[in-house]
């Protein structure tokens, strides 16, 4: 399920958008600035609340794992933490006394008031928290090739479940991070591949069931690790 958190940044990363499914790019070096640079800058990480891009359908609980576990990866590298749950709690507090956001009747969403119940967000994150730096995790639906049967994308290969002697295109879970100072200017910026959401089913490519999507705690594990892998690599708190 989708949290009623608010979107607060695009990454960047993304490059086009090809029949509903993202299509990225290869990023070479996920710091956009130099390490020491990052590391002398950001102590305290706000991680704010996963959010899903696309129709792929996760449930709250796998949600709160991916977010517990970049919350203890950042703890490893020696960044001190605001959770999840904190940013979260601030949030539905504010979403509450606005009155909500969405038109009873069209659906559609104030924008003037979700603006200003943002702005209250940052404004208590600021004045509760002593924070150099929010991150952004994001679930996505991509668009991947694969070639005789095998998928390799955001460092992650994973062979098609019936789909040997086949190539072509196939939908996949993407972990997408973001990491931006308060003013929105963008240090780091990294994927990792999480697990296919299709398989060949006679030479055709079928959907797979949403509880086999993401029952593998593993995957996720592995997928916020590599995601995260190039803070480890260049924070002076990792042993050498």
């Amino acid at each position: 399920m989708q949290k009623n958190i608010p979107r607060l940044r695009t990454i960047a990363i993304v490059s086009s958008v090809l029949a509903g499914c993202m299509v990225t790019q290869t990023v070479q070096d996920p710091f956009a600035i130099p390490r020491q640079v990052f590391f002398d800058s950001v102590q305290t990480v706000v991680v704010t609340s996963a959010t899903v891009v696309g129709e792929t359908v996760v449930e709250d609980t796998i949600l709160s794992l991916f977010e517990r576990l970049i919350e203890e990866r950042l703890l490893e590298v020696g960044l001190s933490v605001v959770t999840a749950a904190e940013y979260a709690a601030i949030w539905d507090s504010i979403a509450e006394e606005s009155g909500g956001f969405f038109d009873p009747y069209t659906g559609a969403r104030d924008e003037e008031r979700f603006g200003v119940a943002v702005d209250d967000l940052n404004a208590e994150l600021a004045e509760r928290y002593s924070f150099d730096a929010l991150l952004f995790p994001e679930i996505w639906e991509v668009e991947v090739p694969f070639s005789n049967g095998e998928a390799r994308w955001g460092g992650y290969g994973q062979l098609v479940a019936g789909g040997r002697g086949f190539s072509g295109d196939i939908l996949a879970a993407t972990l997408f991070v973001a990491i931006q100072d308060t003013a929105g200017n963008e240090f780091y910026t990294h994927e990792a591949g999480i697990h296919l959401l299709e398989y060949m089913l006679r030479g055709d490519l079928t959907p797979l069931p949403p509880a086999r999507l993401f029952g593998d705690s593993t995957r996720i594990t592995a997928a916020v690790a590599r995601a995260l892998a190039p803070l480890a690599e260049g924070s002076p708190n990792t042993p050498q």
